[in-house]
């Protein structure tokens, strides 16, 4: 049986059950507080492990490896075709464990395996990638799809806690190359780094099939054909989001060397904190929003105001003198792009509630009209991003990127102004 919370009382209500009183700060604190626990120790050993292997990687190398990390998230958004977040809606809405988890997730990639291939296809003729690493594109790819979806039907219950830790370990375990790569001498470094990437990976998404297994029974259902074509407008909804980490990065990546993509990707993990608390949030509220029937958290919104102009502030002050600490001189260029790149952190926190509202709560016609707007600015933005990385290299992929999560926040937010004004 999945609960809401009386935030009241603090007692269980039946899902469904509307709570008229808005929660407190206080309450979503402590919602979100093992999730953010989580996200906040892998996210150090994020941090640390991509600073490790940026000092010892080969300029060149460490541009291979940003681009080959964004094209791995292509094909989870790509092969996914929005089931994931689907995934995540139905099972929320679902009452009790009426769902075979464990033929959704099957079916869900073998949905992916042809798109994922295709786009390790492109991979290696756009960006002369080896075969050996267009494989990995593909495997990771895959990887990576299930993971996604054990973490959505993890959120869908409300086990947030085990859904960040799928979500957050593959990438904070980079810190085991970066730490062998500093204590030894291997030719090979950016193999040793992919194939321990690779089979960290391939742990997380067996040990997720553990955890389902025992937090969620098996039911009969599946999710049906026709409900998996109505969750294609959620591969839009995610490849507007996903566009400005990933997709301005590839767009660099065919227009730059590789070494100076290498600055962006030295500069990006100061953003961290940003994506832990945006995923995190995005992941709750998605759920919640459907048991809480609330319409409006001025309180919430309100937070997530003041922690992303602090954490701004605080980013473009401090960044600069982080970059000449973490890499002794190295990578000094991409200063520049730091204050641009917390304004894209603040507009990406700041979205994360109307977009939650709409993905858990609209109908497909207000989805389908809001992914449209979502995409059309996305493409009209990344076409001026070409220009611009052209004209001004690699600045451009962060004032590309800073103008893509501005708009994606309007337009959420004027889809949920609208909504509100809907008779309920």
């Amino acid at each position: 049986m999945i609960w809401a919370v009386d935030v009241k009382n603090r007692e269980p209500r039946e899902p469904g059950e509307i709570i008229a009183e808005e929660p407190s700060l206080s309450f979503w604190m402590r919602l979100v507080r093992g999730p953010i626990f989580v996200t906040s120790l892998t996210s150090v050993f994020t941090f640390l492990g991509t600073v490790l292997l940026f000092r010892q990687l080969g300029e060149h190398e460490a541009g291979i490896l940003t681009l080959m990390l964004a094209m791995i998230q292509f094909g989870v958004m790509l092969g996914g075709l929005g089931q994931p977040t689907l995934i995540q809606r139905l099972y929320s809405y679902s009452m009790g464990d009426e769902f075979d988890w464990m033929r959704d997730l099957v079916i869900t990639n073998f949905i992916a395996f042809p798109l994922t291939l295709l786009l390790a296809f492109f991979a290696r003729m756009v960006y002369g990638l080896t075969l050996k690493y267009s494989l990995l594109v593909f495997f990771l790819s895959i990887l990576q799809l299930s993971i996604l979806t054990e973490s959505r039907m993890l959120n869908a219950v409300r086990n947030y806690s085990w859904a960040s830790v799928l979500m957050r370990v593959p990438n904070s375990l980079l810190i085991i190359p970066g730490l062998l790569l500093s204590l030894f001498e291997i030719d090979q470094k950016l193999d040793l780094t992919l194939t321990l990437y690779t089979v960290v990976t391939l742990f997380i998404s067996i040990f997720g099939l553990f955890i389902l297994n025992r937090v969620r029974f098996r039911g009969h259902r599946i999710v049906s054909l026709s409900e998996r074509r109505s969750g294609f407008v959620f591969l839009f909804t995610q490849s507007s989001y996903s566009l400005p980490e990933q997709g301005v990065v590839a767009l660099g990546g065919g227009l730059l060397d590789p070494i100076r993509l290498a600055t962006y990707g030295a500069v990006a993990p100061l953003l961290k904190p940003f994506d832990m608390l945006t995923d995190v949030l995005r992941n709750v509220l998605t759920t919640e929003l459907i048991h809480l029937q609330l319409q409006q958290l001025r309180r919430l919104v309100a937070g997530l105001w003041t922690t992303g102009l602090i954490a701004s502030l605080f980013t473009i002050a401090a960044g600069p003198i982080l970059i000449d600490w973490l890499y002794s001189g190295r990578y000094t260029a991409g200063k520049a792009l730091i204050p641009w790149l917390a304004v894209a952190g603040l507009f990406r926190l700041l979205e994360v509630f109307p977009r939650s509202h709409i993905i858990g709560q609209s109908v497909q016609r207000t989805l389908r009209r809001f992914v449209l707007w979502q995409s059309i600015s996305a493409a009209l933005l990344l076409s001026g991003g070409l220009a611009l990385i052209q004209k001004n290299s690699v600045i451009g992929i962060a004032w590309t990127m800073a103008a893509i999560q501005l708009i994606r926040f309007l337009i959420s937010e004027l889809f949920y102004r609208r909504e509100l004004q809907k008779p309920a």
